[in-house]
């Protein structure tokens, strides 16, 4: 049932040749240049029609792009978060093989949901920045300020050779050398400053784009109201402090009560790096911010999730099918895997998974296609959030419930980049 990497890696079936019902926007993959830690780092970029390096959908609207490739190599993008039929899921092996440098791809298909998203593909050029925020507006989102927040973590050397050394040298054998941790782009050193009036609210989007970085997101002097995971209303849940687990994302609504600076950091778990951004008012002062944390940050709150439950939930009925599955794996020799039950569901179908850890560090998980609920943690049945990806705990089990409503072959995957190449990966697959 799992993965390899040579299967991951390899190419498939062809997308669609029907033309898109509207006159697409343009997404175009290029590459960049950066100031880090000043010095110059070229990364690859995503960039929409406005060259800004987000898409926004207004309510009602479909997915109509045409994705040009300007790289020197291949590539293709998953969109997470969204709803794609399987041929234009960007899933290689599975949906469409990549696509050549200098050609362009269109992609047409309803957008079903609001969305929180991001575009990336599913190999080592995420590493190098190539991922984007992807917003899909809800008919009743508030006239409010909105501003999207990309973490990601940042080496300077090759992803490959970050890749090649894992499973060797001291630590854990999985702990990268990063030199910095972004926030769209710049380091605290540098930080985006976005302006605000005193009493204005604004609805932070966050998104986390990094390969192997989980970070709590901490609001300090601002109280914050979560209002939806990875894209999905929940019941707001006011607190100063959220974990955000590798490719999820967090909508935040925050009111900038007085004039002053007010810092939003993301602090890489178990380390001191951080990154962020700075919500200030005119003339306020904006204090130096280090990099670095005097001390590590804490493992990302497993009990977090509990305390999260859908707006609007799945419709109760009984599960068609239920499966088990294990995470297993580890850094030493350097191998992830997901063994246990096949996926294989029938279109229409309530599916039950339970997903157990059996490793010794948090597993967050993805799949495709679909959105989930979270029903269950251990023995304990609940409603929980509608997901698209949850961090396992080590040791524990988390149920997740979905409608097999999209048939295809879809990826249950890591989102740790180098496990996912590394195998973590297996398949749900259905019929029409």
């Amino acid at each position: 049932m799992s993965l390899t990497r040579r299967t991951l890696l390899a190419a498939a079936a062809a997308l669609p040749t029907t033309p898109p019902r509207a006159a697409p926007r343009v997404l175009t993959a290029g590459t960049r240049t950066l100031d880090v830690l000043g010095k110059p780092a070229t990364v690859f970029s995503l960039t929409g029609p406005d060259g800004k390096p987000d898409l926004a959908f207004a309510p009602g609207e479909r997915f109509s792009v045409t994705f040009h490739n300007d790289l020197r190599d291949s590539t293709l993008l998953h969109w997470h978060g969204l709803t794609p039929p399987p041929a234009q899921d960007g899933t290689p092996a599975l949906s469409a093989p990549a696509i050549a440098a200098g050609q362009s791809v269109a992609y047409d298909f309803p957008l079903v949901r609001p969305a929180t998203a991001w575009a990336h593909p599913l190999g080592l050029q995420q590493q190098r920045l190539l991922c984007a925020p992807i917003v899909v507006h809800a008919p009743t989102d508030a006239p409010t300020r909105e501003h999207l927040l990309l973490l990601a973590d940042f080496a300077f050397a090759d992803a490959a050779a970050l890749q090649a050394a894992l499973g060797t040298g001291e630590g854990d054998g999985e702990s990268i050398a990063y030199d910095a941790y972004l926030a769209n782009d710049r380091t605290l050193d540098d930080p985006e400053l976005v302006a605000m009036e005193p009493g204005e609210w604004l609805r932070l989007r966050i998104v986390n784009a990094a390969s192997a970085t989980g970070f709590t997101i901490a609001t300090g002097g601002l109280h914050a109201r979560l209002i939806a995971v990875d894209g999905n209303p929940v019941v707001p849940l006011d607190d100063t402090g959220f974990p955000l687990a590798l490719g999820q994302r967090l909508d935040l609504m925050l009111r900038v009560p007085t004039q002053g600076a007010y810092p939003i950091l993301a602090a890489a778990e178990a380390g001191t790096g951080r990154a962020g951004i700075v919500l200030a008012t005119p003339g306020a002062r904006v204090a130096k911010l280090a990099r670095e944390a005097k001390r590590p940050a804490d493992l990302l709150d497993p009990a977090f999730e509990k305390r999260l439950a859908a707006d609007h939930r799945l419709a109760a009925m009984r599960p068609d099918r239920s499966f088990a599955i294990r995470l297993e794996g580890q850094a030493r020799p350097y191998a992830w895997r997901i063994t246990g039950d096949d996926l294989a569901v029938r279109a229409g179908d309530r599916v039950e998974i339970a997903v157990a850890n059996a490793t010794d560090r948090a597993q967050p998980i993805h799949l495709h296609g679909h959105v989930f609920e979270v029903v269950g943690i251990g023995d304990v049945r609940l409603a929980g959030a509608l997901r698209d990806t949850v961090s396992v705990p080590p040791g524990q089990t988390i149920t997740l419930a979905l409608d097999a409503n999209n048939p295809g072959e879809w990826l249950l995957h890591s989102t740790h980049l180098y496990r996912l190449l590394a195998g973590m990966a297996a398949i749900l697959r259905y019929g029409a």
